[in-house]
């Protein structure tokens, strides 16, 4: 695409969503700009699925890379899994996990009758009233660093200089 319009017939769409390629194939001729946006949008969205990964990237590498190979893992499975305090099996853990997973999903379920912030309409939708405004963290997202944003409907305030700590 040399030009600032390009015929379609030149330029492949298949990367391109249902929309952008109605947009895209609008007129008669191809707004490369259009069509660069379209591209770059389609990448981006194909690099948070993982469907395409950028090589020694740390955010967007195949996170596969990183896994052990079948050698190293059969090296270090038994200490792995002591130091975890797992079993070989898993299928017993599983249960565990899954019994009490379906326990508090019940419990959860059986307050929300009596919890007048939270309705559940007929097409089976959670339907929650908004907060009061400065509505404060419970104490239990202080140790998940929900603090640090101030009240749940106030506005966001950063407290450390690292992006990662609050973005």
């Amino acid at each position: 695409m040399d030009g600032r319009k390009t015929d379609p017939g030149q330029v492949d769409l298949s990367v391109l969503s249902p929309v952008w390629k109605r947009l895209i194939n609008a007129s008669e001729e191809i707004d490369r700009r259009a069509y660069t946006v379209a591209v770059m949008d389609a990448v981006h969205k194909a690099l948070r699925r993982r469907d395409i990964f950028v090589l020694d990237g740390r955010r967007w590498e195949d996170p596969r890379a990183r896994l052990l190979t079948d050698q190293a893992w059969h090296a270090t499975k038994n200490e792995t899994l002591r130091a975890l305090q797992l079993p070989e099996d898993p299928a017993a853990h599983l249960d565990g996990v899954r019994e009490s997973l379906d326990a508090h999903y019940r419990a959860a379920a059986d307050q929300l009758a009596d919890n007048p912030a939270v309705r559940i309409g007929d097409d089976g939708k959670v339907h929650l009233a908004p907060l009061e405004p400065g509505t404060p963290w419970p104490d239990s997202f202080s140790a998940a660093g929900g603090d640090r944003y101030g009240s749940l409907t106030g506005k966001a305030r950063k407290t450390s200089s690292e992006p990662w700590a609050w973005s």
